[in-house]
């Protein structure tokens, strides 16, 4: 239950960065989820959606750290204190499967 109100936090925190998001790729955040949760040691990192580059890559933010790329590709580059974590050279798709994802609701 914890993690479900940090992300409900995380998710109207982000909003505004989230709807900054170029017109462009506005599309693409349909296949990238709201949120991933990477556990690192033990602690669970929440890191949001946060910015679609023009090649399909994105960045994840965390409030109190973490920072994650997803390539075009969808797999995971975690960097800073997540390189450590379980979501190091994991695909998006292998997070929705373990359930370390949350997506858009429309």
């Amino acid at each position: 239950m914890r993690v479900s109100k940090m992300l409900l936090v995380g998710a109207a925190l982000t909003l505004s960065q989230i709807t900054w998001v170029n017109t462009s790729r506005a599309e693409d955040v349909a296949d990238l989820p709201a949120a991933i949760m990477c556990a690192v040691s033990d602690q669970t990192y929440v890191v949001y959606l946060s910015k679609i580059e023009s090649d399909g890559s994105a960045l994840y933010a965390g409030i109190h750290g973490g920072v994650a790329l997803v390539g075009a590709d969808g797999k995971i580059k975690p960097t800073d204190t997540m390189n450590a974590g379980d979501c190091a050279d994991r695909t998006i798709q292998e997070l929705r499967e373990a359930g370390k994802t949350r997506d858009f609701t429309q």
